[in-house]
């Protein structure tokens, strides 16, 4: 009988590594919090986190030894420590998404909760665009935000800090949200992995909307086995076990690659050659995917959501935010609900006649800290995997200079195959 295709190999992520250590009592999670914090403190420097909360973070280390010497196992996170985009709310910590005045929040969001239970420890709140809409990952009145490859480059948005806290190996793991590649693009210019899972996936209580129709809540992670470490925590129906690789379909649409910068273009194809040596089968096809033009939509839910409030604060608000609310404020009700609908029909009509569609996920690698915000080129590939509502991961690929990811999607229910791809791209790196 012939032998079973064997599924991607998978490294052991560090967070999987630390969890490990703490419930077996190899290492406290004290010792691990005390030594994340103190690298924040080193690289305080990059912006990366609006909160760090010290007594509430060796509060929890504490109690999980306490539990693993009483012989209980604190979850499968077990003092990993972690770090939460501004937007969610964190118990007892401030937020304000970087437009209003902070708010000390009551509850943890439900996402944060779900961490939480599986043992993490959450060391703060993460800098990000303000109010999301953005992607440099930068507020007006806050420290810039540096992306850990080259500090003078921006680290992307709006889920800046996360991907940031990820990269300079801070964390881990962070949440971020993405409604048109927040997630992503940080990730992809950070050399980092991301995730967005379909919106239904990951609830997104407890989380400061930018467009509630294109939102999503995701997370990044230094790895993909640490990545699907989080995704069975934080969404179990969006990570099943990795599909094996021989024989799974990948579309690529070579206008895609031939519209990226030439490093990013050079990495993808490194990352697709990964895919082949696998035994995937990668194919050349126009992606066709219903592409309506949704901006102005985030800017009339911008407005809906944050407009008074913006009237009212006595923060600095970026001109950014001011031209969205103001973009916003001019749609009447009809096309606001048409712009809605036309989401709605292209999430009913997308399909893929394959496995897995691959596309760069940026791409232009991350500009530098002086250059103006291009959203329409950061999120060209990212934003339709909001309007059509489909899970997306963005790995790393080999890149000659500055990171670049690949970002891999499929309709729900194709997430095995992505899990799958993404572990093959990730093992070619290592080749």
């Amino acid at each position: 009988m012939a032998a079973a295709p064997a599924r991607p190999a998978r490294r052991e992520g560090e967070g999987r590594g630390l969890a490990a250590s703490v419930r077996s009592g190899a290492a406290s999670a004290r010792e691990v919090v005390e030594d994340r914090l103190a690298r924040a403190d080193a690289l305080a420097h990059l912006g990366a986190l609006w909160h760090v909360d010290r007594e509430g973070a060796r509060a929890a280390a504490v109690a999980i030894d306490a539990r693993v010497r009483r012989g209980e196992d604190p979850g499968p996170l077990a003092g990993v420590p972690v770090v939460v985009k501004d937007g969610f709310a964190v118990r007892g910590l401030p937020r304000d998404g970087g437009g209003t005045r902070r708010e000390v929040s009551a509850s943890d969001a439900d996402a944060v909760a779900r961490l939480r239970a599986a043992g993490a420890v959450v060391l703060g709140t993460a800098a990000m665009h303000q109010l999301a809409f953005g992607t440099t990952g930068q507020t007006p009145g806050r420290p810039a935000v540096r992306n850990p490859r080259d500090p003078q480059r921006h680290p992307g948005g709006s889920s800046s800090g996360s991907a940031v806290a990820v990269a300079a190996g801070i964390v881990p793991l962070a949440l971020g949200s993405d409604s048109a590649g927040s997630v992503r693009v940080p990730a992809a210019w950070c050399g980092v992995v991301g995730v967005k899972p379909a919106r239904a996936d990951l609830s997104r209580e407890g989380l400061l909307p930018l467009a509630p129709t294109l939102d999503a809540a995701g997370w990044i992670a230094a790895s993909v086995d640490d990545a699907l470490l989080a995704g069975e925590v934080l969404a179990p129906a969006a990570t099943p076990r990795p599909a094996t690789v021989a024989g799974l379909r990948v579309a690529v649409d070579p206008a895609a690659l031939a519209a990226c910068e030439p490093d990013v273009a050079l990495a993808c194809r490194r990352g697709l050659e990964a895919l082949a040596a696998a035994g995937a089968v990668v194919r050349e096809q126009r992606a066709g995917l219903p592409a309506p033009r949704v901006g102005a939509l985030y800017a009339a839910e911008l407005a809906a959501a944050w407009g008074e409030r913006i009237d009212l604060a006595d923060a600095t608000v970026g001109d950014d935010v001011r031209r969205g609310i103001e973009h916003g404020r001019t749609l009447t009700a009809a096309e606001v609900a048409s712009l809605r609908e036309a989401c709605r029909r292209a999430r009913a009509s997308a399909t893929l006649d394959a496995d897995a569609l691959a596309t760069p996920t940026v791409p232009v690698v991350a500009p530098p800290l002086d250059r103006p915000d291009d959203v329409r080129t950061a999120t060209r590939f990212t934003r339709a995997m909001n309007v059509v509502d489909w899970p997306a991961i963005t790995v790393p690929c080999p890149s000659p200079g500055l990171p670049a990811g690949l970002q891999l999607a499929a309709p729900r229910g194709g997430e095995a195959a992505l899990w799958g791809l993404a572990l093959a791209i990730e093992g070619g790196a290592r080749a």
